[in-house]
């Protein structure tokens, strides 16, 4: 399930938070430079703390609305802290000078996670982040601080160590894992898009990434409102007068079953005359004069309205019937002259996105509502094996999920309540699937794509980490020996997200 996401927060409180931790660089910098602004410690330690007051109140009320982020709630604890640490300092006699840095530590930590949860959110409402702790992050930053307070407490004052320690913790914690999310999933849904699909949040690739299997409904695999003639059988043994007959009566129909007719027509290089008049019966056929005598196109149903004699032709569509295949008789006058057997074409992807899924390694099951022998019949030339006989439409997905319990699956069909897509198998017997992506009807090319895209994903996701953890340390170290202030964060800041979006965007 998705998280609530914070729409409703005050739009004060960011940029009261913003102002503030603005004006507290200001205040820090000119502290540390030496600049004589006639300001003494106190009251430029009262507005960083009002910064960390107001950092916190605002990354506190993102934990309210987002419980499950737990990152925030660690970062509120250390920049609690760290505030602390500055106040037992005081507590012992420290100058306010030398409260200055830890505090402001404290505050860059609160306020910088509370504002890039708000810029996160901004950068792209569509996509959700993940509850995952970067873990690495949080822990390597945690012991270059704890490092760091030892070092320097063995050799200086502990104001000195704190102010080190403070330091390397600010430059080395994980403000922008939220953001990474972001840019990946805002990369990856627009490259899904043009791919043809349209994914339901990233999580959707996650879940691509992880299966093992993809079960098929039959539509899914066939060609959309096309098929094909595959017999012609004229009781006098005249086919092509029979399909020139046949054609000439659908010169005009609408339906799939005609177009099959006119191609196949045309295909024989046969003559397709335009009926004297023509009359389409919905869901039977089609009824027309040529020639001065009435032809009929259609099923039994229509033979049976118009009287037809038709015991010899449905005594002959019974086994192509059997076989899957849609049966037409042709009749001219009130006589059965013969019947035409149509059946539904694979996808023209099909073959080649089945072979493709086995080659990866994916199981491929198809569930249909026909009999066993028909749908082998049906996918002898594709690589299809596992096949799910007589299962009727509303009860496809549920025999998937029974079918590929246990494992990592996905549907692509039509759920029970007739929305088709792409969706994802529980395994539990009490979780529903869920749909993460919707395909264009009968459209299977996005599929290799989203499998290869997914995996790219989750390359780039590590490798954004493995790049963020780095810059991490390196700033980190270098703040822990006195060499970077803490103040550089906001170009540290920077250039993790310029690694974000160029690995997103550029790497392929």
């Amino acid at each position: 399930m998705i998280a609530p996401r914070p729409s409703a927060t005050p739009r004060l409180l960011p940029s009261t938070c913003g102002l503030l931790l603005a004006i507290s660089f200001g205040l820090f910098l000119s502290a540390s430079s030496g600049t004589d602004y006639n300001l003494p410690a106190s009251p430029s330690l009262c507005l960083i703390a009002l910064s960390w007051a107001t950092g916190s109140l605002l990354l506190t009320w993102q934990i309210l609305r987002e419980p499950l982020q737990h990152l925030n709630k660690i970062s509120l604890a250390v920049s609690f802290i760290c505030a602390s640490s500055a106040g037992g300092l005081y507590l012992i006699g420290a100058e306010f000078d030398a409260l200055i840095t830890p505090l402001f530590a404290a505050t860059c930590i609160v306020s910088g996670c509370a504002l890039a949860n708000v810029a996160q959110y901004q950068f792209d409402r569509a996509t959700q982040s993940s509850n995952e702790l970067p873990i690495k992050q949080i822990i390597a930053a945690c012991l270059i601080g704890l490092c760091a307070a030892i070092a320097w407490a063995s050799v200086d004052e502990p104001e000195i160590a704190l102010a080190r320690a403070t330091t390397a913790l600010a430059l080395s914690w994980p403000y922008s894992s939220r953001l990474q999310d972001a840019i990946l999933s805002r990369t990856t849904l627009k490259q899904a898009r043009h791919l043809g699909a349209e994914l339901n949040g990233s999580e959707a690739l996650a879940a691509i990434h992880t299966c093992t299997a993809i079960a098929f409904d039959r539509p899914a695999l066939l060609q959309n409102d096309k098929l094909v003639v595959t017999d012609v059988h004229a009781f006098d043994n005249r086919s092509e007068p029979l399909l020139a007959v046949a054609a000439a009566a659908q010169s005009s129909a609408r339906h799939p079953i005609g177009a099959a007719i006119r191609a196949l027509a045309t295909d024989w290089a046969l003559p397709q005359g335009r009926p004297d008049e023509w009359e389409e019966v919905p869901g039977l056929g089609v009824v027309a004069m040529i020639g001065g005598k009435s032809v009929a196109v259609g099923n039994p149903g229509l033979m049976a309205e118009l009287q037809v004699d038709c015991f010899t032709a449905n005594s002959l569509c019974r086994p192509l019937q059997a076989s899957g295949k849609t049966c037409v008789i042709v009749a001219i006058g009130n006589r059965a002259v013969g019947i035409l057997a149509l059946q539904p074409t694979l996808h023209l992807h099909a073959a080649d996105t089945l072979a493709w899924l086995h080659g990866n390694g994916v199981e491929t099951v198809l569930v249909t509502g026909t009999s066993l022998p028909v749908a082998q019949s049906l996918f002898a030339s594709s690589p299809l094996k596992q096949i799910k006989p007589d299962i009727r439409q509303h009860k496809r997905l549920s025999a998937a999920e029974s079918h590929l319990a246990g494992a990592a699956g996905l549907f692509i069909g039509a759920s029970e309540s007739g929305r088709r897509g792409l969706f994802t198998l529980s395994a539990q017997a009490n979780e529903t699937a869920i749909l993460i992506a919707s395909l264009p009807r009968g459209e299977l090319l996005p599929l290799p794509g989203l499998v290869s895209l997914s995996n790219r994903m989750k390359k780039k996701t590590r490798l954004s980490q493995m790049f963020a953890l780095g810059v991490a340390i390196l700033a980190g170290l270098l703040g822990a020996m006195g060499l970077l202030p803490v103040t550089v964060l906001l170009f540290v800041f920077a250039i993790t997200i310029a690694g974000y979006w160029f690995i997103a965007e550029k790497l392929t």
